[in-house]
């Protein structure tokens, strides 16, 4: 357990002295090709990306409808934009979403092959190989 120590008799410390304790622990490597470390950050990127450019394309629906909903008059520009672009820029927008869970379920399963594929070692030399 961590200890801290306080002032002594001559006066206190300012601030704390915390004593680390330091534990050990195992850890599970897995053994990843190249190609599958590229795969998985290509991902991880297009995801990203998708995930991005949704929020963008319904930020812009939304940006469009509160803009007319303020406006006194109706324009034949704004109705263009509240009926056509607005909706077209949400459905795009759930599109590109849709297709950001696909990556990140493709990606997915690339983690549970990998898993998978997977063999345990044990070291005989280390004293938790007897347990």
């Amino acid at each position: 357990m961590s200890e801290i120590i306080h002032g002594t008799a001559e006066g206190p410390i300012s601030g704390s002295i915390v004593v680390n304790d330091y534990v050990q622990r195992s850890v599970k490597v897995l053994a990843i090709h190249e190609h599958e470390v590229e795969h998985i950050s290509f991902m991880n990127g297009l995801s990203a990306f998708c995930f991005s450019t949704m929020s963008a394309f319904a930020s812009f629906a939304a940006a469009t409808w509160v803009s007319a909903s303020l406006q006194s008059t109706i324009t034949p520009a704004t109705q263009i934009l509240t009926t056509v672009i607005g909706p077209g820029a949400l459905i795009l927008g759930v599109i590109v979403g849709i297709l950001g869970f696909l990556v990140l379920r493709r990606r997915g399963s690339t983690l549970k092959t990998i898993k998978g594929q997977t063999i345990t070692v044990v070291d005989p030399s280390t004293p938790s190989a007897a347990l």
